[in-house]
């Protein structure tokens, strides 16, 4: 049957002609051979009429032709099954689209209906073209003080936490929307942000959040549901038969998540190892002695409570949202449920008396990101209504109540609304400005801005052409296949990892299937991709989840160009695009150098890059082989961890 779809990116990809310029790797597998393994996987990873309706449309090709073009092994059934039904659940447009440049072909509808419900628009209109009748007013601003530490001189610049604390104080008239992972350090450097938030709600504007709460098999990471009977030398544990989640006034003060039970207090002090533990449940001991050891630690037990957060002072902050709040339903500050994944957004919506504006970028409301500055970060503020009502619809969807939400269990009283897969694409995602500016957002995990923006960026990169990445956690083989491609066409490609995360097993420069040491499948003499990691001081981290690319502009001067900016709190990874709740801005100016872009580049060039490590594959050999010998772990003490794990 006739492929209805057209596939010229795909062909134009994989044929010969795409790469002209440089001698041309054989493809390893031949494409018969791909064709006949994505047809026997179809039905294994799509429901049967699903599969149907791929073979009949004539989908099947364009994807046998990308799966080609990524080079997995068809023998290789798990990845090639998990790879293959990855792409079936995303935004396949990309591989069907004339042109990887052409946004508005980006954003449509996808012609192939993805396979996760999550991920299909609820609107056939939400990816069309928002004409902005003025031009884009945007500001920028740069973490500064790891680098200062670096090279150890004194700081003294304005912070990002005072700036956005102005930003509020400011902008923040009519009222406030927040969509935060959480604050801490909130008497210390992140004060700025808390006292004028704070002075909004005694002025008694509207402030309403929404906060990731943590749960995980770690000590104070998860939902303590028992209560604790303390003697001087016994413990006696029972189960809770069902926890209190009232945002306001506690019906079961000693049941209540939001507070701390009396048997905390009592805790302070003693030591459990020394005393008989009882556990009056099913469950066993281990889990809670690991719980109440850490809690007998008066300085840790000091803020604990029932239910815990990513940062310290996150139920503070909620604590003050819901001071005047009547009941659950009025509260203003709410919680993310369900908690396998995380809610990681770092953004606010500001309204100044009908002037909207949208803070948003990499640097989490924490003193490592914005407060003291110990890591790389970038935060872009955006004054815009346009943009600003796609960024509070976000905020209205994980705020209101949603009745759909079957799968709270033990929080049968929680207010909450819809979160991570619960979600629906229902943003408006793609704006043009009157002075040429363009500028999408992604939300996370619905709208994939993987496959609708960052892939289709970097496909995009031409002869002469310069990639900077700065990330914070990165992995996956379609990225390495993008990277490698722009490579092999002739792009300049550096790649800034954080020393910590980007070093896990199946990051971007160890993973066994397909990482940035590779050799280059698509050209025999490709410049090889440079990759460094972060060495900032007192445990600092690139946290960035920012890239450029500038385009190398042939003429008599032959001039660089700075096109286009991606930014946001949404990692690289298939996390980052499949599971949490994250938000992705890419900007591009197609006729003059994007000047976000080009201070981004001059960070890059003149701070992030020069006083970071080079890596190559020889170096981590090396470094496995010392961590061999010596029999240590090189994983994090979790005490010493100065932020959260966002994978």
């Amino acid at each position: 049957m006739k492929n209805k779809f057209s596939t010229a990116l795909v062909v134009g990809l994989i044929t010969s002609q795409a790469l002209a310029d440089v001698p041309r790797v054989e493809p390893k597998y031949n494409e018969k051979v791909v064709e006949a393994a994505v047809e026997k996987t179809l039905d294994r990873v799509t429901k049967k009429d699903t599969a149907a309706d791929l073979r009949s449309a004539g989908a099947r090709d364009a994807i046998s032709r990308y799966m080609s073009f990524l080079q997995i092994d068809p023998t290789n059934e798990k990845v090639f099954k998990n790879t293959l039904s990855r792409i079936l659940e995303s935004s396949t447009q990309m591989i069907l689209c004339p042109s990887v440049v052409d946004w508005e072909c980006l954003e449509k509808k996808p012609q192939i209906t993805p396979t996760a419900e999550f991920r299909r628009d609820t609107d056939e209109t939400l990816g069309q073209p928002v004409l902005v009748n003025e031009p884009l007013r945007l500001e920028y601003f740069f973490t500064k003080r790891w680098a200062d530490a670096k090279r150890g001189l004194p700081s003294n610049n304005t912070t990002v936490a005072e700036i956005f604390g102005q930003k509020i104080r400011n902008d923040a008239k009519n009222f406030a929307l927040l969509a935060l992972y959480g604050i801490d350090d909130i008497s210390g450097s992140m004060a700025p942000v808390y006292n004028a938030i704070e002075e909004k709600v005694n002025a008694r504007v509207p402030v309403f959040g929404v906060f990731d709460v943590t749960q995980e098999s770690a000590p104070n990471a998860f939902l303590r549901d028992y209560n604790v009977k303390v003697t001087s030398k016994s413990l006696t544990v029972d189960r809770i038969d069902e926890l209190d989640f009232s945002y306001v006034s506690p019906k079961h003060p000693d049941a209540w998540v939001w507070g701390r039970p009396d048997w905390m207090e009592q805790l302070i002090g003693l030591d459990p190892k020394s005393m008989t533990v009882k556990v009056n449940s099913e469950t066993g001991v281990s889990k809670y002695e690991r719980d109440l050891n850490w809690l007998a630690n008066p300085k840790k037990a000091a803020e604990a409570i029932r239910l815990t957060f990513q940062y310290n002072g996150t139920m503070n902050l909620m604590r003050l949202l819901n001071r005047d709040a009547r009941d659950n339903n009025s509260s203003r500050a709410r919680m993310e449920f369900p908690m396998e994944t995380i809610m990681h957004n770092k953004f606010a919506v500001l309204d100044n008396g009908g002037q909207k504006s949208v803070w948003t970028g990499t640097t989490n409301v924490s003193r490592t990101c914005m407060g003291d500055e110990s890591n790389s970060n970038m935060a872009i503020y955006i004054k815009n209504n346009e943009v600003a009502k796609t960024f509070m619809t976000e905020v209205q969807e994980m705020f209101d109540v949603d009745p759909e939400n079957t799968r709270i269990t033990k929080a049968k009283n929680l207010v909450t609304g819809r979160f991570h897969s619960a979600k629906r694409p229902n943003t408006k995602r793609y704006f043009r400005f009157a002075d040429g500016h363009e500028l999408r957002v992604h939300f996370a995990p619905t709208d994939d801005g993987e496959h609708r923006a960052i892939l289709p960026l970097l496909l995009s990169a031409r002869k002469g052409d310069r990639i900077r990445v700065s990330m914070f956690g990165a992995g996956g083989i379609e990225y390495v296949r993008a990277f490698q491609y722009a490579a092999a066409q002739g792009a300049k490609v550096q790649v800034l990892l954080d020393s910590v995360t980007g070093a896990s097993p199946m990051g971007w420069m160890k993973d066994k299937t397909a990482n940035l040491f590779d050799e280059n499948p698509y050209s025999a003499n490709a410049e090889p991709i440079e990759v460094k990691i972060s060495t900032w001081v007192k445990k600092g981290l690139n946290h960035h989840k920012t890239a450029s690319l500038t385009r190398f502009e042939k003429g008599q001067k032959n001039e660089m160009r700075a096109e286009a900016l991606v930014i946001g709190s949404q990692n690289w990874s298939a996390s980052g695009n499949d599971l949490n709740d994250e938000n992705m801005v890419t900007i591009r100016h197609l006729k003059r150098s994007l000047e976000p872009a080009d201070a981004f580049n001059r960070e890059f060039d003149e701070n992030m890059w020069p006083l970071a490590q080079t890596i190559t594959k020889e170096i981590i050999a090396k470094k496995k082989a010392e961590k061999d010998s010596k029999k240590k772990s090189s994983a994090r003490d979790d005490e010493e961890t100065e932020e959260p794990s966002e994978e």
